[in-house]
């Protein structure tokens, strides 16, 4: 079946002329290589061929297969709107992992040996949502479909970790979207700080402290608002004393005063 259409291809095209603009020429040459393997008679493929032949690349990408695979710096592992079918276990090395956004290449995490990533091509067959990209020499761990029964028998306790890293990653989007349903903002942030605290297997206890490692601006991401929200959270902490600002790194003083505060703003919402 059709992964992805021929539309959401075009965009391989589109990036490859983005990245190349920027003077990003590994990830362009990538890109125009991608475009022509999905869409070999494509609507750009004239133009990814001259592009490719005027920079001296070939027109067909190298093919990485195996279990065990090696990039070199700058490498593209794999891009956003691509299909993807293997998930990876990094061994050494870091690997960004990049979102465009208006034109923009956007950082979105670095991972480092021991992370996993790209496993939502495990799960479902969408393309991938973001790119990833070598910054330095990588050792990487590919699973997919094919390999995965084998390596479920010859390596439990590897499995044991991409099943708690999946769970993880299904328990945080649970619950981004039960606090995206929170009506009332002070209960929506109160929620958010709580699931950060549960995350981080934190003891909830009366005058525990928690520092949170991030200020107004990353908590305001988190909850899907910009900067033009700051006074609903400085709202929050002036109601709430229990959370403060310590320089720019949000501070809990009590947990469980943080825990009523949500619990309160659920019940509230039963009784209505």
């Amino acid at each position: 079946s059709k992964v992805t259409g021929e539309e959401d291809l075009s965009l391989l095209y589109q990036m490859a002329d983005n990245y190349f603009a920027q003077g990003n020429i590994d990830s362009a040459v990538y890109l125009y290589q991608s475009y022509l393997k999905y869409v070999p008679q494509g609507e750009f493929a004239g133009k990814a061929k001259e592009k490719l032949k005027k920079l001296g690349k070939p027109l067909e990408m190298q093919v990485v297969n195996g279990a065990n695979r090696s990039y070199t710096q700058n490498q593209m592992i794999f891009s956003e709107n691509e299909p993807g079918q293997d998930l990876f276990i990094l061994q050494k090395g870091k690997v960004k992992i990049t979102k465009i956004i208006k034109d923009n290449d956007v950082l979105l995490n670095i991972m480092k040996p021991g992370d996993i990533f790209g496993e939502m091509a495990l799960l479902d067959n969408k393309p991938r949502s973001a790119s990833a990209i070598a910054t330095e020499d990588v050792d990487l761990l590919a699973i997919n479909k094919a390999n995965f029964e084998s390596m479920v028998q010859t390596q439990p306790q590897l499995m044991s970790k991409i099943i708690t890293v999946l769970s993880e990653r299904v328990w945080n989007a649970y619950k981004k979207i039960a606090n995206s349903m929170i009506e009332d903002v002070n209960g929506r942030i109160a929620d958010m700080l709580l699931t950060l605290v549960e995350k981080n297997r934190v003891k909830i206890a009366p005058k525990a402290e928690h520092n949170f490692q991030l200020g107004i601006f990353d908590l305001l991401k988190m909850l899907g608002m910009t900067d033009r929200d700051t006074n609903l959270i400085m709202k929050f902490m002036t109601n709430n004393k229990f959370i403060h600002l310590d320089g720019e790194t949000l501070i809990c003083s009590d947990l469980a005063l943080l825990d009523r505060l949500v619990h309160y703003h659920k019940e509230g919402k039963r009784r209505n």
